[in-house]
């Protein structure tokens, strides 16, 4: 008996690959439409609390100033209106903004839901990244704009593409994957140091490498442990042939994360003291 198919909107389990500026791929699993959609109710939820609460304080102000009762009816009411649609516009942006970018890419109802927004790259949501997003919802909101998730790789929405961003789920739910941490502040500070990097190694490196390392925990916290392992084991073969370190290559193929974090520190404590 053939696998039934799914409706394109039916996609529990899809996975969606990126390439990452080490040149390699991050999978992540895509946030299903019910837990996408459960997530936006919530959050329409909770963006009308807020609007009724500043627009009662809004009347009841004017209440207080003895402006409305000046008006004719038809003037309250068109005011009412033009105000609460320039405040609905406003709160939600700002609410999705703050969401994103103050929270890791969570909204109160993706949190809720355990989904994510994050950038293509696999790093958490910018600023400019945000605002795209959101301010795209005035189209995306449109129903026959709807449609676009159902059909597009990844399931996500125009404002996803204008903005580099996808929806996933959080991985940390789903597998118990940890987040790569760094092992100390200094590479000299080190008490355990297993890799020592002559003039000749630093020679080779540039402030972008220290770039790619520090937002490499950012870029492998949504991935399950499996990924991240392959994903480490091939940015170390990377910087093993590019440094030439074959002798470590063994060990450092073994512990994969290990090698890159003593790399990363020995950056950071290289190119961060050149910048003052």
């Amino acid at each position: 008996m053939s696998e039934k198919k799914r409706f394109p909107w039916e996609f529990h389990g899809e996975k969606v690959s990126f390439d990452t500026p080490e040149q390699t791929q991050i999978e992540f699993e895509v946030a299903p439409f019910g837990s996408r959609f459960a997530a936006w109710v919530i959050d329409r939820i909770v963006i009308g609390m807020i609007l009724a609460v500043i627009i009662g304080c809004i009347i009841l102000s004017s209440l207080g100033l003895s402006i409305i009762p000046s008006l004719r009816e038809e003037e309250t009411f068109g005011y009412i209106v033009a105000a609460g649609i320039v405040m609905q516009f406003l709160v939600s942006l700002l609410y999705y903004t703050w969401g994103e970018v103050c929270h890791e890419g969570q909204t109160r109802g993706k949190k809720w839901m355990k989904v994510r927004t994050i950038m293509i790259s696999g790093q958490g949501v910018t600023l400019g990244g945000a605002l795209i997003r959101n301010l795209a919802r005035v189209v995306d909101d449109i129903p026959i704009f709807w449609l676009i998730p159902a059909f597009t790789h990844g399931h996500r929405r125009l404002g996803d593409f204008l903005a580099s961003t996808a929806v996933i789920n959080t991985a940390s739910e789903i597998d118990g994957a940890r987040p790569v941490k760094w092992i100390s502040d200094s590479h000299r500070e080190l008490e355990d140091r297993q890799y020592y990097f002559s003039p000749d190694v630093a020679a080779r490196l540039y402030p972008d490498d220290l770039n790619l390392l520090e937002h490499l925990k950012a870029r492998l916290r949504d991935t399950r442990h499996v990924q991240r392992k392959t994903t480490l084991e091939e940015i170390t073969r990377r910087y093993i042939e590019r440094l030439d370190l074959q002798e470590d290559e063994e060990r450092a193929l073994a512990d994969p994360e290990r090698f890159l974090e003593e790399l990363g520190l020995f950056l950071k404590e290289r190119f961060d003291s050149q910048a003052y």
